[in-house]
């Protein structure tokens, strides 16, 4: 037995998501032996460009292409076999032992047709703005205890579970909705059984033999269930604690977190965003971002960088070091804004507390930077100071472009020590 235990580490979104957490999960999973999805489902699109190559992940882990580190889909995530092998196909076309790199938790929840009919069918009466790909009712369905679980496939007791799932959504469950689900089920599992395994005692094993664990998240923490714009948010935790009920690490495994977050803010849908602009230099920022949802291709909403909300999410989820990513993006900018602060539309009270429930009665307060020219710049240098003196955290990298290897270090290496 190993006398050294091994650690977890987390990437975790600051904002609403589509924090370039894929590219990041790609480029430091080199450091750890495996990496472990912990929440969400197919909603979410992780782009990673490998050796010229555009890959999009919505269910497999973005460090699949690291040929020396285990990807897991943990129990966390509600996963719809359908996209999972579309995912697989086009990963075996460029990788040929890409299958024996992949796990599935038994634990996880199987996202079936009902739960997306039933998406739909909310989301024309709710308007959040749903991507329509059963998440949300997935997650219902295993809080109200009717889920089918992966473990439920390998045990081949699932007929008597699925007909008290098709009931619970108010169908006959002898009727089409019962055959519809029933084949979904009976033409993928044959295919997705070869990856089941019970993920959280390998996680277990793995750190007991001083092994690395890298836990990469879904969406991003201003989308969490409980501490997000509600009611304008995802269906799961989006904050560090899914990487313990979603991955199975134990508390005291966890060493750094890694809290991720673009040189400006956007957002998906629908829901509150008070540094949004939406002028001409919103649509220069969108395309030079390539600010297009990966899942859905819908354009996102384009807003200032909002610090008090930084710092809200950094403390909520433990973030020990900041990513910045989308830097590029800014470069050769005249002057940029960045919200510091707010201002209550009744009282004319500034705050610098994030206040999430009542945000829409708040307007920004904003702080205007000088444009950089280059990363070595002052003005650039200057920036950089003054996030870590308001957050009181250090900026750990810079994301400087899409490629892997465009990217500064800016503190000593963790990796060195």
């Amino acid at each position: 037995m190993n006398s050294k235990l091994g650690y977890a580490d987390a990437i975790v979104g600051l904002q609403w998501g589509d924090e370039g957490k894929a590219k990041i999960v790609d480029l430091l999973s080199q450091n750890y032996d495996y990496t472990i999805r912990v929440q969400g489902g197919a909603n979410a699109g992780h782009t990673v460009v490998h050796k010229e190559k555009k890959f999009i992940f919505h269910l497999i882990p973005s460090s699949v292409l690291n040929e020396k580190s285990v990807s897991i889909i943990g129990n966390g995530v509600v996963f719809d076999p359908k996209v999972f092998l579309e995912e697989l196909d086009s990963l075996r076309n460029f990788d040929k032992n890409i299958d024996k790199r992949i796990v599935i938790s038994d634990k996880a929840t199987l996202v079936l047709p009902i739960h997306k009919k039933i998406d739909a069918i909310r989301d024309e009466i709710l308007k959040i703005g749903t991507t329509k790909r059963g998440i949300g009712p997935a997650y219902e369905s295993k809080v109200a205890r009717v889920a089918i679980k992966l473990f439920d496939l390998v045990a081949d007791d699932w007929l008597k579970k699925l007909k008290l799932l098709i009931q619970y959504y108010g169908y006959d469950p002898d009727g089409k909705e019962f055959n519809e689900n029933k084949n979904f089920i009976l033409k993928y599992k044959p295919y997705i059984l070869p990856f089941i395994d019970d993920s959280e005692r390998m996680v277990i094993k793995a750190l007991s033999e001083g092994k690395k664990i890298l836990c990469e998240g879904a969406q991003g923490a201003a989308l969490d269930i409980d501490f997000g714009t509600y009611p304008y948010v995802t269906s799961s935790n989006t904050i560090v604690s899914s990487i313990f009920s979603g991955g199975g690490i134990p508390l005291r495994s966890l060493r750094n977190v890694f809290g991720l977050f673009k040189i400006y803010c956007t957002r998906v849908g629908n829901g509150p965003f008070p540094t949004e602009i939406s002028d001409e230099l919103a649509n220069k920022i969108r395309d030079d971002g390539r600010e297009y949802g990966s899942t859905t291709g819908r354009p996102r909403r384009i807003g200032w960088l909002d610090l008090p909300m930084l710092k809200y999410y950094a403390r909520l989820t433990g973030t020990s070091h900041l990513i910045l990513t989308k830097a590029d993006i800014f470069s050769n900018f005249p002057e940029f804004k960045v919200c510091v602060a707010y201002q209550n539309n009744s009282t004319l009270d500034v705050i610098e507390e994030y206040p999430p429930a009542s945000i829409h009665l708040h307007t920004p307060v904003y702080k205007v930077f000088k444009g950089f020219t280059s990363f070595d710049s002052v003005e650039f240098k200057h920036f950089i100071s003054f996030i870590e003196e308001y957050l009181n955290l250090p900026v750990y990298m810079v994301s400087t472009g899409p490629e892997k290897d465009e990217y500064l270090i800016l503190k000593p290496d963790i990796y060195q020590n």
